[in-house]
Protein backbone atom coordinates (compact mmCIF):
# COMPACT_ATOMS: atom_id res chain seq x y z
CA UNK A 1 0.00 0.00 0.00
CA UNK A 2 2.62 2.13 0.64
CA UNK A 3 3.65 1.59 -2.52
CA UNK A 4 0.41 2.47 -4.09
CA UNK A 5 0.28 5.76 -2.17
CA UNK A 6 3.86 6.70 -3.45
CA UNK A 7 3.24 6.55 -6.90
CA UNK A 8 1.10 8.68 -8.86
CA UNK A 9 -1.69 7.01 -10.92
CA UNK A 10 -2.92 8.67 -14.31
CA UNK A 11 -6.08 7.47 -16.43
CA UNK A 12 -5.83 6.84 -20.10
CA UNK A 13 -7.61 9.40 -22.08
CA UNK A 14 -7.36 7.78 -25.51
CA UNK A 15 -10.02 6.27 -25.24
CA UNK A 16 -13.78 7.39 -23.78
CA UNK A 17 -17.36 6.23 -23.65
CA UNK A 18 -17.81 6.24 -27.33
CA UNK A 19 -15.60 3.51 -28.06
CA UNK A 20 -17.89 1.70 -25.42
CA UNK A 21 -20.63 1.89 -27.79
CA UNK A 22 -19.01 1.08 -30.57
CA UNK A 23 -17.56 -2.47 -29.22
CA UNK A 24 -21.24 -2.88 -27.67
CA UNK A 25 -22.78 -2.38 -30.84
CA UNK A 26 -20.43 -4.00 -32.99
CA UNK A 27 -20.51 -7.03 -30.61
CA UNK A 28 -23.93 -7.85 -31.19
CA UNK A 29 -23.94 -7.11 -34.60
CA UNK A 30 -21.20 -9.70 -35.80
CA UNK A 31 -23.20 -12.31 -33.14
CA UNK A 32 -26.19 -11.63 -34.42
CA UNK A 33 -25.31 -12.47 -37.95
CA UNK A 34 -23.21 -15.47 -37.12
CA UNK A 35 -26.22 -16.66 -35.46
CA UNK A 36 -28.89 -16.05 -38.07
CA UNK A 37 -26.78 -17.90 -40.21
CA UNK A 38 -25.93 -20.64 -38.67
CA UNK A 39 -30.25 -20.82 -37.27
CA UNK A 40 -31.29 -20.32 -41.25
CA UNK A 41 -28.48 -22.95 -42.57
CA UNK A 42 -28.73 -25.63 -39.98
CA UNK A 43 -32.86 -24.69 -39.56
CA UNK A 44 -33.73 -23.21 -42.65
CA UNK A 45 -35.15 -20.59 -40.39
CA UNK A 46 -36.21 -17.96 -43.28
CA UNK A 47 -37.32 -14.90 -40.50
CA UNK A 48 -33.94 -15.36 -38.91
CA UNK A 49 -32.14 -15.65 -41.93
CA UNK A 50 -33.35 -12.85 -43.40
CA UNK A 51 -34.16 -10.32 -40.75
CA UNK A 52 -31.61 -11.52 -38.10
CA UNK A 53 -29.05 -10.26 -41.10
CA UNK A 54 -30.82 -7.03 -41.69
CA UNK A 55 -30.75 -6.30 -37.52
CA UNK A 56 -26.99 -7.43 -37.24
CA UNK A 57 -26.17 -5.25 -40.28
CA UNK A 58 -27.71 -2.32 -39.10
CA UNK A 59 -25.93 -2.97 -35.69
CA UNK A 60 -22.86 -2.83 -37.57
CA UNK A 61 -24.19 0.09 -39.35
CA UNK A 62 -24.72 2.43 -35.82
CA UNK A 63 -21.30 0.58 -34.80
CA UNK A 64 -19.58 2.47 -37.57
CA UNK A 65 -21.28 5.29 -37.19
CA UNK A 66 -20.19 6.13 -33.98
CA UNK A 67 -16.83 4.57 -34.60
CA UNK A 68 -16.36 7.63 -37.29
CA UNK A 69 -18.20 10.43 -35.98
CA UNK A 70 -17.93 10.33 -32.08
CA UNK A 71 -14.58 8.27 -31.71
CA UNK A 72 -12.39 9.09 -35.00
CA UNK A 73 -14.52 12.26 -35.20
CA UNK A 74 -14.08 12.55 -38.73
CA UNK A 75 -15.57 10.46 -41.89
CA UNK A 76 -11.50 10.40 -43.59
CA UNK A 77 -10.12 9.08 -40.29
CA UNK A 78 -11.87 5.85 -41.00
CA UNK A 79 -9.93 5.91 -44.49
CA UNK A 80 -6.97 6.63 -43.10
CA UNK A 81 -6.95 4.00 -40.38
CA UNK A 82 -6.78 1.61 -43.68
CA UNK A 83 -3.24 2.72 -44.75
CA UNK A 84 -1.61 0.99 -41.59
CA UNK A 85 -3.80 -2.45 -42.08
CA UNK A 86 -0.61 -4.83 -40.63
CA UNK A 87 -0.18 -2.37 -37.88
CA UNK A 88 -3.40 -0.71 -36.51
CA UNK A 89 -6.07 -2.49 -34.42
CA UNK A 90 -8.84 -0.33 -35.73
CA UNK A 91 -8.27 -1.03 -39.69
CA UNK A 92 -9.22 -4.84 -38.42
CA UNK A 93 -12.02 -3.35 -36.87
CA UNK A 94 -12.82 -1.60 -40.21
CA UNK A 95 -12.28 -4.41 -42.11
CA UNK A 96 -13.79 -7.27 -39.71
CA UNK A 97 -17.07 -4.99 -40.12
CA UNK A 98 -16.63 -5.00 -44.34
CA UNK A 99 -16.64 -8.48 -44.30
CA UNK A 100 -19.47 -8.93 -42.31
CA UNK A 101 -21.44 -6.30 -43.33
CA UNK A 102 -20.92 -6.96 -47.32
CA UNK A 103 -21.13 -10.90 -46.91
CA UNK A 104 -24.64 -10.54 -44.90
CA UNK A 105 -26.16 -8.14 -47.30
CA UNK A 106 -25.16 -10.70 -50.64
CA UNK A 107 -26.28 -13.71 -48.24
CA UNK A 108 -29.84 -11.22 -47.63
CA UNK A 109 -30.67 -10.12 -51.24
CA UNK A 110 -32.01 -13.32 -52.50
CA UNK A 111 -34.80 -12.98 -50.28
CA UNK A 112 -35.77 -9.80 -52.38
CA UNK A 113 -34.31 -10.14 -55.55
CA UNK A 114 -33.93 -13.33 -57.84
CA UNK A 115 -30.36 -13.76 -58.98
CA UNK A 116 -29.55 -17.02 -60.07
CA UNK A 117 -25.58 -16.58 -60.21
CA UNK A 118 -25.94 -15.46 -56.68
CA UNK A 119 -27.26 -18.80 -55.39
CA UNK A 120 -24.33 -20.73 -55.93
CA UNK A 121 -22.25 -18.27 -53.67
CA UNK A 122 -24.88 -17.55 -51.08
CA UNK A 123 -23.62 -20.15 -48.83
CA UNK A 124 -19.86 -18.29 -49.23
CA UNK A 125 -20.93 -14.95 -48.57
CA UNK A 126 -23.18 -16.29 -45.42
CA UNK A 127 -20.20 -17.84 -44.09
CA UNK A 128 -17.81 -14.87 -44.63
CA UNK A 129 -20.24 -12.75 -42.93
CA UNK A 130 -20.57 -15.38 -39.93
CA UNK A 131 -16.91 -15.64 -39.27
CA UNK A 132 -16.12 -11.91 -39.58
CA UNK A 133 -18.91 -11.35 -37.42
CA UNK A 134 -17.92 -13.85 -35.03
CA UNK A 135 -14.26 -12.66 -34.72
CA UNK A 136 -15.09 -8.99 -34.42
CA UNK A 137 -15.95 -8.99 -30.94
CA UNK A 138 -12.26 -11.47 -30.13
CA UNK A 139 -10.58 -8.55 -32.25
CA UNK A 140 -12.09 -5.79 -31.23
CA UNK A 141 -11.55 -7.14 -27.14
CA UNK A 142 -7.65 -7.62 -27.99
CA UNK A 143 -7.52 -3.81 -29.46
CA UNK A 144 -8.66 -3.15 -25.57
CA UNK A 145 -6.31 -5.41 -24.25
CA UNK A 146 -2.97 -4.82 -26.11
CA UNK A 147 -1.02 -2.03 -24.49
CA UNK A 148 0.88 -3.16 -21.82
CA UNK A 149 1.23 0.38 -19.93
CA UNK A 150 -2.12 -0.28 -18.90
CA UNK A 151 -2.31 -3.45 -16.57
CA UNK A 152 -5.98 -3.49 -15.88
CA UNK A 153 -6.94 -4.20 -19.69
CA UNK A 154 -3.62 -6.39 -20.47
CA UNK A 155 -5.10 -9.39 -20.43
CA UNK A 156 -6.62 -12.13 -23.08
CA UNK A 157 -9.72 -12.36 -20.65
CA UNK A 158 -11.20 -9.40 -21.83
CA UNK A 159 -12.11 -10.85 -26.00
CA UNK A 160 -13.55 -13.74 -24.18
CA UNK A 161 -15.86 -11.35 -22.14
CA UNK A 162 -16.90 -9.28 -24.87
CA UNK A 163 -17.73 -12.50 -26.90
CA UNK A 164 -19.53 -13.87 -24.46
CA UNK A 165 -21.53 -10.81 -23.86
CA UNK A 166 -22.08 -9.86 -27.42
CA UNK A 167 -23.39 -14.33 -28.21
CA UNK A 168 -25.58 -13.72 -24.49
CA UNK A 169 -27.47 -10.66 -26.23
CA UNK A 170 -27.88 -12.14 -29.18
CA UNK A 171 -29.04 -15.27 -28.11
CA UNK A 172 -31.35 -14.11 -25.89
CA UNK A 173 -32.97 -11.18 -28.55
CA UNK A 174 -33.51 -14.05 -31.64
CA UNK A 175 -36.37 -15.96 -29.18
CA UNK A 176 -37.70 -12.60 -28.00
CA UNK A 177 -37.98 -10.91 -31.67
CA UNK A 178 -38.44 -14.19 -33.16
CA UNK A 179 -39.80 -16.33 -30.93
CA UNK A 180 -38.39 -19.64 -29.80
CA UNK A 181 -39.48 -21.78 -32.78
CA UNK A 182 -40.01 -24.92 -30.91
CA UNK A 183 -39.90 -26.16 -27.16
CA UNK A 184 -36.58 -28.06 -28.15
CA UNK A 185 -35.59 -24.44 -29.51
CA UNK A 186 -36.74 -22.63 -26.45
CA UNK A 187 -34.09 -25.42 -24.44
CA UNK A 188 -31.79 -24.72 -26.59
CA UNK A 189 -31.29 -21.01 -26.70
CA UNK A 190 -31.98 -20.95 -22.74
CA UNK A 191 -29.26 -23.40 -21.92
CA UNK A 192 -27.26 -21.69 -24.31
CA UNK A 193 -27.67 -18.21 -22.67
CA UNK A 194 -27.36 -19.74 -18.78
CA UNK A 195 -23.94 -21.21 -19.89
CA UNK A 196 -22.94 -17.81 -21.79
CA UNK A 197 -23.67 -16.71 -18.14
CA UNK A 198 -22.18 -19.14 -16.39
CA UNK A 199 -18.65 -18.78 -18.35
CA UNK A 200 -19.05 -15.08 -17.86
CA UNK A 201 -19.30 -15.23 -14.11
CA UNK A 202 -16.28 -17.75 -13.72
CA UNK A 203 -14.18 -15.23 -16.51
CA UNK A 204 -14.99 -12.53 -14.07
CA UNK A 205 -14.16 -14.52 -11.14
CA UNK A 206 -10.81 -14.90 -13.22
CA UNK A 207 -10.47 -11.38 -13.95
CA UNK A 208 -10.79 -9.95 -10.64
CA UNK A 209 -7.79 -12.51 -9.87
CA UNK A 210 -5.39 -10.75 -12.19
CA UNK A 211 -6.46 -7.42 -11.58
CA UNK A 212 -6.44 -8.07 -8.16
CA UNK A 213 -2.88 -9.95 -7.91
CA UNK A 214 -1.14 -8.05 -10.72
CA UNK A 215 0.34 -4.79 -10.73
CA UNK A 216 -0.30 -1.96 -9.04
CA UNK A 217 -2.23 -0.42 -11.86
CA UNK A 218 -4.60 -2.77 -12.28
CA UNK A 219 -5.20 -3.22 -8.60
CA UNK A 220 -5.92 0.37 -8.11
CA UNK A 221 -8.28 0.38 -11.23
CA UNK A 222 -10.38 -2.13 -9.99
CA UNK A 223 -10.63 -0.86 -6.56
CA UNK A 224 -11.71 1.94 -8.54
CA UNK A 225 -14.28 0.62 -10.54
CA UNK A 226 -15.52 -1.31 -8.16
CA UNK A 227 -16.59 1.34 -5.87
CA UNK A 228 -18.55 2.62 -8.87
CA UNK A 229 -22.78 2.03 -8.55
CA UNK A 230 -22.50 1.38 -12.39
CA UNK A 231 -20.27 -1.54 -11.90
CA UNK A 232 -21.53 -3.01 -8.84
CA UNK A 233 -25.56 -2.53 -9.93
CA UNK A 234 -24.91 -2.17 -13.98
CA UNK A 235 -22.35 -4.99 -14.75
CA UNK A 236 -22.25 -6.99 -11.33
CA UNK A 237 -26.58 -7.44 -10.56
CA UNK A 238 -28.01 -6.50 -13.94
CA UNK A 239 -25.88 -7.77 -16.28
CA UNK A 240 -24.47 -10.62 -14.73
CA UNK A 241 -26.51 -12.12 -11.75
CA UNK A 242 -29.72 -11.45 -12.75
CA UNK A 243 -29.56 -13.29 -15.72
CA UNK A 244 -27.75 -16.28 -14.34
CA UNK A 245 -30.91 -16.68 -11.97
CA UNK A 246 -33.66 -16.21 -14.58
CA UNK A 247 -32.14 -18.30 -16.85
CA UNK A 248 -31.23 -20.87 -14.57
CA UNK A 249 -34.65 -20.37 -13.21
CA UNK A 250 -36.22 -21.05 -16.80
CA UNK A 251 -33.97 -23.76 -17.36
CA UNK A 252 -34.56 -26.02 -14.43
CA UNK A 253 -38.46 -25.33 -14.16
CA UNK A 254 -39.10 -25.66 -17.66
CA UNK A 255 -41.59 -22.62 -17.32
CA UNK A 256 -40.32 -20.50 -19.92
CA UNK A 257 -41.69 -17.02 -19.56
CA UNK A 258 -43.00 -15.09 -22.38
CA UNK A 259 -40.71 -12.13 -21.27
CA UNK A 260 -38.10 -13.99 -19.88
CA UNK A 261 -35.85 -13.65 -23.51
CA UNK A 262 -36.36 -10.29 -23.71
CA UNK A 263 -35.59 -9.44 -20.25
CA UNK A 264 -32.42 -11.21 -20.54
CA UNK A 265 -31.49 -9.71 -23.80
CA UNK A 266 -31.86 -6.08 -22.77
CA UNK A 267 -29.70 -7.27 -18.71
CA UNK A 268 -27.07 -8.50 -20.61
CA UNK A 269 -27.10 -5.09 -23.26
CA UNK A 270 -27.00 -2.85 -20.26
CA UNK A 271 -24.47 -5.20 -18.60
CA UNK A 272 -22.57 -5.03 -21.84
CA UNK A 273 -21.96 -1.42 -21.74
CA UNK A 274 -21.40 -1.27 -18.41
CA UNK A 275 -18.66 -3.59 -18.22
CA UNK A 276 -16.81 -2.17 -21.49
CA UNK A 277 -17.67 1.77 -20.15
CA UNK A 278 -16.08 1.41 -16.63
CA UNK A 279 -13.08 -0.87 -18.26
CA UNK A 280 -12.79 2.10 -20.40
CA UNK A 281 -12.80 4.77 -17.67
CA UNK A 282 -10.36 2.89 -15.01
CA UNK A 283 -7.59 2.06 -17.15
CA UNK A 284 -4.86 3.61 -14.94
CA UNK A 285 -0.72 4.13 -15.76
CA UNK A 286 1.91 5.09 -13.44
CA UNK A 287 3.69 8.28 -14.23
CA UNK A 288 6.33 8.20 -15.40
CA UNK A 289 5.72 4.94 -17.14
CA UNK A 290 8.22 2.70 -14.85
CA UNK A 291 8.50 -0.51 -17.09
Amino acid sequence: MAVENSLHFERQEAYEWPLAVYLLLGGIGGAFISLSFILHYLFSWSPVGNYGMLIGMGLFALAGLVLIFLDLERPLNAIYSLNNIKTSGISWDVVLIALSFGGAFFYVLPFYVSIPALEGLRLFFGGISAIAGFLFPVISGGLISAPVSVPLWHTPLLPVLFLINSFGVSVSAVPAIFGPGSEILAFIFNLAVFMANLVSLGGFIAFYEHAHNGPVEARYGFHEMWKKFNFQIGFLVVGLLFPLLLSGYMLFTGNFLSWGFGALALAQLIGGFALRNCLLKHGYHTYPWPY
